[in-house]
């Protein structure tokens, strides 16, 4: 495997394509799973079929398996973000030792699909796929669980937010980073790194928090997956 590998997910209209060129721009490995990785499939059996149209497009749009898996064991990269959305995920979620999840409100998911030229996926005058994209938006359906990033923010906040969670940096090095649940006990393997209850306490009572442990600076977060508290940071060496 890869050094590390997330995928960026999020309905149509959330961000996923503008994050892959911000990432980029900034030097980092990033696939726009969309473009490189898309075909149009049968969820159930993987296969191509052809002559989909309309909102079918959305159930048949599936990443090509192999390649993910090929991309996310190059091991010469430190880290690679694949950014986009398909049916079959769940075939390849094991590859990525994070999700992240950009989310958006109703105002602001509106306002980007409108910008969208006829041809283009929920565009101008498609109105079976705006339609689509709002249920999907409102029920969450199609989209995997994990780490929700607030992508109302000017691209370059979302960008920073991601790679803080991470704890990639944008010349692509890394400090040493885990994930715990609030209580210490439940651990979820797509998440990285060592697990420690002392972690997720100092994360308790503040969003942030900076705590020395064994000869080391310690930066904590804490979010929310669902029902769940987690509490994310990672290792800097004091000078």
């Amino acid at each position: 495997m890869g050094r590390r590998n997330y995928l960026v997910e999020g309905v149509s209209g959330t961000g996923k394509t503008a994050v892959c060129h911000e990432l980029r721009r900034r030097g980092l490995h990033a696939v726009n799973g969309d473009r490189e990785l898309a075909y149009q499939g049968d969820p159930v059996t993987g296969r191509a079929v052809s002559a989909v149209a309309g909102t079918a497009v959305h159930d048949h749009h599936l990443w090509d398996v192999e390649r993910v898996r090929a991309i996310a064991g190059d091991a010469s990269q430190p880290a690679t973000f694949f950014c986009g959305g398909s049916r079959n995920a769940e075939g390849f979620l094991e590859v990525f030792d994070a999700v992240f999840v950009l989310v958006v409100d109703a105002a602001t998911l509106e306002r980007r699909l409108d910008a969208r030229g006829d041809d283009e996926w929920a565009g101008a005058g498609r109105t079976d796929e705006r339609a689509l994209v709002r249920r999907l938006h409102a029920s969450g359906a199609g989209t995997p669980d994990g780490v929700r990033l607030d992508a109302t923010q000017p691209l370059e906040l979302v960008v920073d937010e991601l790679l803080r969670r991470c704890a990639v940096f944008d010349d692509g090095s890394e400090r040493s980073v885990w994930w715990v649940s609030e209580d210490g006990a439940d651990e979820d393997p797509r998440f990285l790194g060592a697990f420690s209850t002392w972690a997720a306490a100092a994360a308790s009572a503040d969003d942030r928090r900076r705590q020395v442990h064994e000869s080391r600076t310690v930066y904590v977060d804490r979010y929310t997956v669902g029902e769940t508290a987690w509490a994310s940071g990672f290792f800097q060496v004091d000078a």
